[in-house]
């Protein structure tokens, strides 16, 4: 791993009050490198979340797994300005990321947040009196993918790569992303929704689109990049699959993300049926905690899965499923 965790980590100090840089200084640099969350929660002690466990944070910079008197805690005013510097004091201009659960830092920093919605015809139009955030540490893990990489040497696949919140998807998706842009001169197109991805390099032949909506970003690639494989985390709605579905059919080739711990799990969701009914997945990366590979499923062994997925649901309806999820509130859950 390189040393882009721990820039990242104190690239958060300007964010931070001064008590928590203090304790922050004195932690060590190598268990810096293995942080992976941030938690702030207004009036409850800082969490710091490694692929392990949990501890919170001394006045000292010393990690424990018990709560106790001296660990640093931030209360609602402190909390409140943490998020408006993250926000560049434009809290406003933030108003749709936040809707939606999350802002972007410059850093490429993604920060989960939550407090009071405001509901407007059925959907958040506002968020008020932030309570909480996670602060996500991504870390560049080079050659990570190459188990992956390798399966590229013959020509393009389209690939899926399932893991449970935290398990290192979107670190696999950019070494894979760096590798076969640089190592195999594959033209590639992100799909950056969040704005993850446009502050790292993604290789010499990658185009990065960043916060556009899935479907426009997809749609825009392949009408005007020529990309051989157009990259996307997270696969939605089925708005979303449909798009995936006409490139796919243009001839270019996709590596996904979904949230799912295994196969069975993996096949009880809409996205998942409606590519295999299709036939579109050549290959299902299965991943586990820090981005370890558990297992890469090729496509005849999903499409072995085919008759007990259509005998679970009665067979799949691709435009009835379509049409129901559309109306649907969106949803990366489905």
């Amino acid at each position: 791993m390189t040393g882009n965790k721990r820039d990242k980590v104190f690239g958060l100090f300007r964010y931070f009050p001064d008590k928590l840089n203090s304790a922050l200084k004195n932690i060590r640099e190598d268990v810096v490198n293995e942080l992976c969350e941030i938690r702030l929660r207004s009036d409850n002690p800082i969490v710091f979340v490694f692929a392990d466990g949990a501890s919170f944070i001394t006045d000292s910079g010393r990690l424990s797994r018990f709560k106790s008197v001296d660990c640093i805690c931030l209360n609602d005013t402190e909390v409140s300005a943490v998020f408006s510097k993250m926000c560049n004091y434009s809290v406003y201009s933030y108003t749709d990321s936040i809707c939606g659960g999350f802002i972007t830092l410059d850093s490429g920093v993604r920060v989960g947040v939550y407090g009071s919605a405001v509901i407007c015809d059925g959907n958040v139009s506002a968020v008020r009196n932030i309570r909480g955030m996670n602060i996500r540490i991504p870390g560049n893990y080079n050659g990570i993918s190459s188990e992956i990489a390798d399966k590229f040497s013959q020509g393009c696949y389209n690939v899926l790569i399932c893991g449970p919140p935290s398990s290192g998807k979107t670190t696999v998706l950019k070494d894979l992303c760096r590798t076969l842009s640089d190592i195999y001169s594959y033209k590639i197109s992100v799909v950056d929704e969040r704005g993850e991805f446009e502050t790292e390099y993604m290789g010499i032949n990658t185009d990065v689109l960043s916060f556009y909506p899935k479907a426009t970003g997809i749609e825009i690639s392949v009408r005007t990049l020529s990309p051989e494989i157009v990259v996307c985390d997270e696969l939605g709605n089925a708005q979303e699959v449909e798009t995936v579905l006409e490139g796919l059919n243009s001839g270019v080739n996709f590596i996904m993300t979904i949230h799912c711990k295994n196969l069975s799990e993996l096949k009880r969701k809409n996205q998942f049926r409606i590519l295999m009914n299709h036939s579109q997945i050549d290959f299902c990366v299965f991943l586990k905690n820090k981005s370890e590979i558990v297992s890469i499923v090729s496509g005849k062994e999903l499409r072995d899965e085919i008759d007990s997925i259509n005998s679970d649901f009665g067979g799949i309806d691709y435009e009835r499923v379509v049409c129901c999820a559309q109306t649907e509130q969106k949803s990366c859950f489905t």
